[in-house]
């Protein structure tokens, strides 16, 4: 097998290369559009040249051009895939009925129909008029190769099984496209194009002159075993990090670039990394966007309670949270936490009080164990880059700063998951052994027992904190309290306490 089968298809008139037909469509999509960056157009070439050979991919990725504002160049973008795109079908009122059927025709013919969906906000509003959740629904489960629905058809209500898999782009205000689908596609931001910015003007019946040879050349190149024979066996490098979700939907993409000559894999990668670390205009769940803030405001902290996390929750000007009628209170950010595995527990400040509030790191008190919101943050958010700035927000008050004196009431017996990571340190303790020394007084050993939370185990670096003593000193007590019974200890690091204050 030729395991870059890049060379000339016989039958076209140019002789041109899958190279050639790349930079083609990138200079012709540039010519009739302003984009914010070089990786517009070549994410649209890519995307239009991945609808031709679809069926060689387990998914197809949805493209969504989301702009602020009307008049942004949307419609356009999909008016230009109409004339690079296999069997287009461009549209903006359509029903769920006629998707379905012209889909499952598509395949019945050997090659689905590439859905040019315009004016999408209007469809997924709230005024959809119904059509949303069939809609929502279709185009989730043609992501990917199988998928299929159910519906019942003619007199007799038969049940037929449609297939739903093909390429999907989207056009339409921001703020309007269900997450579902955001999740499944690569956004492209559109804006009004400023004054000295020109495009050419755009006639339908020219542009599908320019591109006749195009089409011809992806028809031919679509239809050679080796292009077919090299989808199906190759495996593509996808950037470090990209993954899951992220990766299924790049690598159609990247797995086209690569098929062409340098430097279009690389231009790939690069758009890759490009748009996983732009913002997106589309919003994202409201439980997301609070695990966000939590972690902006929470920098450098490894607990808080909760009425001092709305404080500052409700300072951020970027987010929503201080609009809300009194500001978000304790009881929402717990509903709205739970779903992660995240909960509310003892917190124990310098003061002695011990409020409820939130951890960085797991625990269990009274036999309930919550993950922290380290879990959360690392299976739900991208990674904070050290150097990126752009999780820091301006705030009413000091979102900053560190609540003083507040620290975790650790978990017995349940390890971080990032255990040595810089940022938060690890569960456990790190004080070496130390030589006997004399013990300490009665009197010391039950202010350092009164300060530990009976049944919760804490280590003895949290303990020495809260008392403003040396490790090595709080090791003594803690030794003296276990001969007499009135802690325990799994590893000589973490210690609970078994008795009710003095």
């Amino acid at each position: 097998m030729d395991n870059n089968p890049t060379g000339q298809t016989a039958g076209t008139a140019k002789r041109m290369t899958l190279t050639a037909v790349l930079d083609r469509m990138t200079a012709w999509i540039d010519r009739y559009s302003v984009h914010l960056s070089e990786h517009e157009a070549r994410v649209m070439a890519l995307w239009a040249a991945h609808t031709w050979v679809v069926m060689g991919f387990y998914t197809t990725p949805r493209l969504i051009f989301s702009s602020a504002t009307k008049g942004s160049g949307k419609t356009r973008q999909l008016e230009l895939l109409e004339n690079l795109t296999c069997a287009p079908k461009l549209t903006a009122d359509t029903t769920p009925a006629v998707l379905f059927r012209t889909i499952e025709k598509g395949h019945e013919q050997g090659r689905p129909p590439t859905i040019l969906f315009d004016e999408a906000d209007a469809t997924f509003n709230e005024f959809g008029g119904g059509k949303q959740d069939q809609l929502r629904g279709l185009a989730n489960s043609g992501y990917k190769q199988g998928g299929t629905a159910e519906r019942c058809v003619g007199n007799d209500n038969e049940v037929k099984t449609f297939h739903t898999f093909a390429p999907v782009a989207f056009a339409g205000i921001a703020g309007n496209m269900p997450d579902t689908i955001v999740s499944r596609a690569i956004t492209l931001e559109m804006r009004k194009r400023k004054r000295g910015e020109p495009v050419a003007p755009y006639n339908t019946r020219r542009a599908r002159r320019e591109t006749e040879d195009i089409r011809a050349w992806l028809e031919l190149w679509s239809g050679d075993a080796a292009v077919t024979e090299y989808l199906e066996e190759v495996e593509t490098q996808l950037p470090p990090g990209v993954e899951d979700r992220a990766g299924e939907v790049w690598e159609p993409l990247i797995t086209i670039a690569d098929l062409a000559e340098e430097p279009w894999g690389q231009w790939a990668r690069e758009a890759c990394v490009y748009f996983l670390g732009r913002p997106s205009l589309e919003e994202k769940p409201r439980p997301i966007r609070l695990l966000e803030d939590i972690r902006t405001v929470m920098e450098g902290r490894e607990s808080i309670p909760t009425v001092d996390l709305c404080t500052l929750l409700n300072g951020l000007e970027s987010a929503e949270w201080g609009s809300l009628p009194g500001g978000i209170q304790p009881y929402e950010v717990a509903r709205m936490l739970r779903p992660f595995g995240v909960a509310p527990v003892g917190i124990r400040l310098g003061s002695g009080k011990t409020p409820r509030g939130y951890t960085v790191h797991p625990t269990m008190q009274r036999g309930k164990e919550q993950v922290g919101l380290q879990d959360a943050w690392d299976r739900h958010l991208p990674p904070v880059d050290v150097a990126d700035t752009r999780n820091s927000r301006n705030s009413r008050n000091s979102a900053g700063q560190r609540v003083a004196g507040a620290e975790v009431v650790a978990l017995a017996g349940v390890q971080h998951r990032n255990e040595g990571a810089t940022s938060h340190g690890p569960l456990t303790s790190a004080v070496a052994p130390v030589a006997p020394v004399a013990p300490s007084s009665d009197k010391e050993a039950l202010e350092t027992l009164n300060a530990m939370i009976p049944g919760d185990a804490t280590p003895v670096t949290v303990i020495a904190e809260q008392r403003g003593e040396a490790p090595e000193v709080i090791l003594q007590h803690l030794h003296a309290l276990e001969q007499d019974g009135k802690v325990t200890t799994p590893n000589g690091k973490l210690y609970t306490r078994t008795t009710t204050p003095a």
